[in-house]
């Protein structure tokens, strides 16, 4: 798998920072690990430095379809979650310092 695909792919969907809104580019993201179709990449960004981690399982790019309009459907998904509480941080804070990395299990405890 390319690793500018895979790069373009989650600025696709990720595209600007959490914290200030700027719009993140292609050397703003960086592959910080893979395990065959799943990948770890690092979104940094340069106007407030907050970084954040992005897991993103991407499939082999022959087998891959195009979501047309994806983004206007994740803005109406979105518009009804309820606000991430300090509480929500808090227990996903709690999570990481025993999480062992690795994310293949814990994907698959879920299904």
């Amino acid at each position: 798998m390319n690793e500018k695909f895979v790069k373009e792919m989650v600025l696709g969907t990720v595209n600007k920072c959490g914290s200030c809104g700027h719009l993140y580019e292609m050397d703003n993201v960086a592959v910080v690990g893979r395990e065959e179709e799943l990948w770890l990449l690092m979104m940094s960004c340069p106007v407030c430095s907050s970084r954040g981690l992005v897991a993103a399982v991407v499939k082999d790019q022959a087998k891959t379809t195009a979501i047309h309009n994806a983004p206007d459907r994740e803005l109406q998904v979105m518009k009804n979650l309820e606000i991430i509480s300090t509480d929500d941080v808090l227990s996903v804070h709690e999570f990481l310092k025993e999480f062992n990395g690795d994310f293949i299990s814990l994907f698959n405890k879920r299904q």
